[in-house]
C-alpha cells in the first residue's frame, strides 16, 4: 500500500492506495466489475478510485487534475492481468480454509447454490456474487483431515471471505465467470431415473 496525503476541501487527509492486485480484496474486485451503468470514462474512473481507496466520491470530484492523476497513476496496475497464486489453503482471522477443487464431484446442494447465485447475479459473470461463491469452494478440514461437507449455513461466511486477496482466488473466479452455465449443466445430477421398458413375453407379437 502507498500512503498518500491530499488536501481536499481545505483539510489534509491521509489515504492508503493499493499498488498491485495482491492488495485488492475480493469485495473490492467484485464491486469494480459489477458495473453501475456509468456513461462516461471519468465516471467509471471515479468509481474505481472510490472503491480502491475509499476516498469519498465528492472529494474525488473536488480534486485538481494533478491530484487525480497522482492517484490514478498508482492504480496503473489495473491495466495488467491479475497475477494468480497457486494456493491450497487460505488463513482468515485464525481459521484455515482449503480449496475444494474436485469440481466433478458436486452434490445437489452445491449445484443448487451455484444456480441460485447465477440467477441472482446482475451481469451473468458471477463477479458480483463471488464472495458467496467462495462459501461453496472454501472449506475447513475435519479432525480426520477430510474437507467438511457443504451446508447451506456456510453461505454466512461470505462477509468473512470479502477480505481475501483477489490474487489468491482469481483462478476460481475465471473458471466460473467464463463458463458457469455450462458447468452447472454438466455437473447437475440426474434426479429422475429413467423408466425401464417392460420386457416382452416370449412368443408375443409386435
Amino acid at each position: 500500500m502507498i500512503d498518500l496525503k491530499l488536501t481536499l476541501d481545505e483539510t489534509e487527509m491521509d489515504f492508503s492506495i493499493p499498488e498491485n492486485w495482491e492488495e485488492v480484496t475480493v469485495e473490492q474486485y467484485a464491486k469494480l466489475y459489477s458495473g453501475t451503468g456509468e456513461t462516461t470514462t471519468i465516471e467509471r474512473t471515479v468509481r474505481f478510485v472510490n472503491i480502491l481507496t475509499n476516498i469519498n466520491i465528492d472529494y474525488l470530484y473536488q480534486m485538481s487534475s494533478d491530484q487525480f492523476i497522482e492517484v490514478t497513476e498508482v492504480l496503473g496496475f489495473m491495466n495488467e492481468e491479475v497475477k494468480e497464486k497457486q494456493v491450497d489453503s487460505i488463513d482468515i482471522a485464525g481459521d484455515t480454509f482449503f480449496v475444494k477443487d474436485d469440481y466433478d464431484k458436486m452434490n445437489v446442494g452445491e449445484v443448487a447454490s451455484i444456480e441460485m447465485l447465477m440467477k441472482e447475479s446482475t451481469n451473468g459473470t458471477m463477479l458480483d456474487k463471488f464472495p458467496e461463491l467462495l462459501c461453496i469452494f472454501l472449506r475447513k478440514k475435519k479432525e480426520n483431515g477430510k474437507l467438511e461437507s457443504f451446508r447451506i449455513r456456510h453461505m454466512d461466511r461470505a462477509e468473512q471471505f470479502k477480505s481475501i486477496s483477489i490474487s489468491d482466488v482469481h483462478k476460481l473466479l475465471l473458471f466460473f465467470s467464463n463458463g458457469a452455465k455450462k458447468f452447472t449443466s454438466t455437473m447437475k445430477p440426474s434426479l429422475v431415473s429413467k423408466k425401464k421398458k417392460p420386457k416382452k413375453k416370449a412368443g408375443s407379437k409386435n
